[in-house]
């Protein structure tokens, strides 16, 4: 009876091939050799970091001061006219020199971040201080006033082009309930935009002279941070490299452990 249900039974058809297949002993050998791998990866990353040049990394921060367009600041600090002097007197080309600074401002702040690069621990703290201080002399030479004089010389230029628009529209005779002309609606315009024009440089013109009423309104920078090099070096870092290492090893070990998963039957 027995035989008969099995011969009733439809046969059944099982796709091994599809489904990962572990043989122990290939399986075993094969997580072996990737903790070997791990393990020697991590020593090469960890001790390999030897064979690279320590490159040691100085910072220092200058709060610059009253001054609400400081986007223009970290343009000014990294210009040749402050970074060609030094790299000359510490004897590196410009362009190396530019490669190897890195100068901007803190993000939501009035901070200047300058940072140079260099084998050299104490040649990176000493451009950094002293492009810091050419810096700093630069802006607190500059004349509060110069901002001032041109806001007043833009204001006057457009004052002469608003009354020039005036004079224009005034010459062309208009019959009452007449529309005006296109060419008069485009200065009708003109004289519009340069009303509010006249209108940000005169509210500009009145915070520069809110600034001027108090010293520490007029923009010069001080320190927030002296210069200093880290106490670690910025690269190499034999910890992470030899975590990359070992990130590598398991890599290369993983790679024929999920081919032997997935090998066919029978090979």
């Amino acid at each position: 009876e027995n035989a008969t249900n099995r011969a009733a039974e439809p046969l059944r058809f099982e796709r091994v091939g599809d489904r990962p297949r572990l043989s122990g002993r290939r399986t075993l050998g094969l997580l072996l050799l990737t903790l070997v791998l791990v393990a020697v990866g991590a020593q090469v990353g960890y001790f390999g970091a030897g064979l690279f040049d320590t490159v040691w990394q100085a910072r220092t921060e200058i709060e610059y001061r009253g001054n609400s367009w400081t986007e223009t600041e970290d343009v000014a600090v990294k210009s040749r006219s402050l970074t060609a002097p030094i790299a000359e007197a510490y004897d590196i080309e410009i362009k190396e020199f530019e490669e190897d600074l890195e100068a901007g401002l803190v993000p939501g702040t009035q901070i200047l971040r300058i940072e140079y690069f260099d084998t050299d621990a104490e040649l990176a703290q000493d451009v950094v201080s002293d492009l810091a201080e050419a810096y700093i002399a630069e802006a607190s030479e500059r004349p509060p006033e110069g901002s001032r004089e041109l806001l007043e010389l833009q204001l006057s230029e457009l004052q002469d082009d608003l009354e020039s628009a005036k004079d224009s529209l005034e010459s062309e005779v208009v019959e009452p309930g007449q529309p005006l002309t296109p060419a008069q609606q485009d200065v009708q315009s003109e004289i519009a935009s340069l009303r509010a024009r006249i209108g940000v440089l005169e509210l500009r013109l009145l915070d520069s002279d809110l600034e001027l009423q108090d010293v520490e309104a007029l923009g010069l920078p001080r320190y927030v941070t002296r210069p200093f090099v880290f106490e670690e070096p910025y690269f190499p870092r034999p910890l992470r490299l030899g975590l990359l290492g070992a990130a590598i090893g398991a890599l290369l070990g993983l790679i024929p452990l999920v081919l032997n998963m997935y090998r066919p039957e029978g090979r």
